[in-house]
């Protein structure tokens, strides 16, 4: 019979999950890596991270600019030292 406590209120939403053992209230079958603990109760929330899509917006536009300017840059010392002329083409 499982006791109705503060840890064990929430191990009863994890039941499908995990096995019920004599010697422990609940146990999850993946050991600590599973979404309950070996006490039943529930992990933590995971680390959510913030800005994470304009953080990858804003480095893909920064490296964008980068390599426009490298390319600008080359094309412009390519011309100056008459390397490659696009009239000659």
């Amino acid at each position: 019979m499982l006791r109705r406590t503060g840890a064990s209120l929430y191990s009863l939403r994890c039941v499908k999950s995990c096995q019920i053992n004599s010697k422990r209230l609940v146990q999850c079958y993946s050991g600590e890596e599973g979404s309950c603990t070996s006490t039943g109760a529930l992990h933590q929330r995971p680390h959510i991270t913030h800005f994470g899509v304009p953080g990858v917006a804003a480095l893909v536009c920064i490296s964008i600019f980068t390599g426009a300017m490298i390319s600008k840059n080359a094309a412009q010392f390519l011309e100056e030292n008459e390397i490659f002329v696009p009239e000659d083409d």
